[in-house]
């Protein structure tokens, strides 16, 4: 039975090594030493609730069966213990794991920031999103566990193997490896940017092998083992990792577009969870360079086209707020990384004032138009929403192709508008140049000044002659898009 006895907020060293069921429920443990024990002090069974431990040294001790929910632990270390604990959403900060045996533990929802877990062994345990931020993993032993949704960022791996166990959705961001090995069953389910991950090994086909140059053929082999398998998720993240692995951007619109037509002809729980999947894939990659913002852009538009109605109304909320959030996060980068893609919102809204029975080929004509006169991986624009007598779009794309399709349409209204995008765009290629200090930057700026100053070619003038005929005049809105968006 659990010993709920008065505490007045710190720890109260009784001299008693049996501090077994008790409850340190809010807790401040600070500044202890308890290597220096001479029975090391035992928590068998305690409540560690919402504790605060701060640099506290702790050496031989038995956390078996105790909790640690809602806790901060920072500047501590922890050596030669045992747990058998309950961790949940728990806080390390500056931590040493060191030569402790973790067994039948259950880790969630924890965050590790410039942690140390050296010489550890991680024995049939259960970790679920968690978090390690700057953190090092130094010959650790991991057996007999389960792991899924894991993020590693900036973290360093020294001799670790995490193929004896089922680790499931792993994320790595800008990590170090050094002799790391993983389950080539699980390789598909695994995001990796930043670094390249050479130093990757795991057995394929009986042997044991690091993906690298030499063996790009192979990740295409097991690529193509996840299609057969349709294993629709895992088959489209491969082609990503060959992205990775092979230090280049190579289109991954027919994958994209095969992965999401094969997601509609499954159940509808496994179609709701292979989108979740590709979502957040999309979302981890946007500021990474295996997929190239023309592909970004893409996914965007074309999961953006999957029906969602069929699905109950609380997942098809869950969908549409990881679109929007997926959206969000691409407009972001390309605002961050591109020269051409700038405003305050970081998009411009336009209106097409038309015939509503025109709207349809001013659709085809607008989208023809924009295919011809930006770059491609610039061309993406989609329609807000329409309302009597017009089109609203809104465009994520640069602002060049608005100003290129006012020029022309040569009527009063748009030379108007081309006047200020091009007055707006003038100034800002003026600080961007100023700012520029690589030949990329320079080239990027460079770029976009030639599509706004070369005239139109005959396929863009042929168009938009017949957009001419039927489109009677354009806005470029203002901050009341959102009402509009809201309203249509």
């Amino acid at each position: 039975m659990l010993k709920l006895e008065p505490i007045d907020g710190r720890f109260q060293d009784t001299g008693n090594p049996c501090r077994e069921k008790e409850s340190f429920h809010g807790v401040l443990f600070s500044n202890i030493d308890f290597s220096n024990a001479l029975v090391p002090i035992s928590f068998f069974r305690s409540d560690f609730r919402q504790v605060k431990i701060e640099n506290v040294t702790f050496r031989k001790n038995n956390f078996d069966r105790a909790d640690f929910i809602d806790a901060y632990v920072t500047d501590s270390r922890f050596t030669q213990c045992h747990f058998g604990t309950d961790f949940l959403n728990t806080y390390f900060d500056a931590v040493i794991f060191e030569r402790n045996l973790q067994d039948t533990c259950t880790v969630a929802q924890c965050a590790f920031n410039k942690c140390v877990f050296r010489h550890e062994v991680f024995r049939n345990s259960t970790f679920r999103s968690c978090r390690f931020i700057d953190c090092t993993f130094e010959e650790c032993i991991f057996e007999m566990n389960t792991a899924d949704q894991m993020v590693f960022e900036k973290c360093e791996f020294h001799k670790i193997d995490f193929s004896n166990m089922t680790a499931l959705n792993f994320a790595f961001a800008n990590c170090k490896y050094f002799e790391f090995r993983i389950d080539p069953d699980y390789l598909g389910t695994y995001l990796f940017k930043g670094t390249v991950p050479e130093n990757i090994a795991f057995t394929l086909r009986g042997e044991s092998v690091r993906l690298g140059a030499d063996y790009l053929e192979s990740l295409q082999g097991v690529m193509g083992s996840y299609a057969r398998a349709n294993r629709i998720f895992e088959a489209f993240n491969c082609a990503v990792l060959y992205n990775v692995f092979a230090r280049r951007e190579k289109s991954l619109k027919p994958v994209l577009k095969w992965a999401i037509e094969s997601i509609a002809d499954e159940p509808l729980l496994r179609r709701k969870n292979s989108l979740l999947r590709i979502i957040e894939a999309l979302a981890f990659y946007t500021d990474g360079e295996s997929i190239s913002f023309s592909d970004l852009l893409f996914a965007a538009k074309t999961l953006g086209e999957v029906d969602l109605t069929v699905f109950p109304l609380a997942e098809r909320l869950e969908l549409e707020s990881r679109l929007v959030f997926l959206r969000e996060l691409i407009k972001e980068n390309l605002l961050a990384l591109n020269p051409q893609y700038f405003g305050e919102e970081g998009e411009i809204y336009f209106e097409v004032v038309t015939d509503e029975d025109e709207q349809i080929k001013v659709e085809a004509g607008m989208n023809r138009l924009f295919e011809d006169i930006v770059f491609p991986e610039d061309s993406h624009f989609r329609i807000l929403g329409r309302r009597h007598g017009s089109i609203i779009f809104e465009c994520t794309a640069t602002i060049v192709a608005v100003a290129v399709f006012a020029r022309c349409l040569r009527q009063a209204s748009s030379n108007l508008i081309r006047i200020v995008l091009e007055l707006r765009l003038s100034t800002k290629y003026i600080e961007l140049l100023g700012k520029a200090r690589t030949t990329e930057q320079v080239t990027k700026v460079h770029n976009s000044v030639k599509s706004l100053i070369t005239p139109p070619s005959e396929r863009a003038n042929s168009i938009t002659t017949e957009l001419a005929n039927v489109v009677k005049e354009i806005r470029i809105l203002g901050d009341c898009a959102t009402n509009d968006r809201q309203k249509s």
